[in-house]
């Protein structure tokens, strides 16, 4: 009895994970999200809960300062847009 219990908890807890994954999928993108999936062919993983070997964090963060200097003013200035990326 105590380990159907158990399993079903395991289950429970992979079926929130699922759901968590699907819920995040399901909210709407931010324009420089969108530019990046043009570009690399997948979203950014821009949350705590997503964890990918693959994915390279300084990559992100370079195009997300690439993509706001482009979009707030050009280069003049870029080092103090760059300090807070905007997301």
């Amino acid at each position: 009895m105590t380990e159907t219990i158990q399993t079903l908890k395991e289950d429970i807890a992979v079926l929130q994970e699922k759901l968590q994954k699907l819920e995040k999928q399901q909210q709407p993108k931010s324009p420089v999200e969108e530019a990046y999936k043009k570009v690399f062919g997948e979203y950014p993983l821009t949350d705590s809960i997503s964890f990918d070997v693959s994915f390279d964090e300084n990559l992100w963060f370079a195009f997300l300062r690439g993509y706001n200097c482009g979009y707030e003013g050009g280069l003049e200035n870029s080092n103090e847009k760059l300090k807070k990326p905007n997301v």
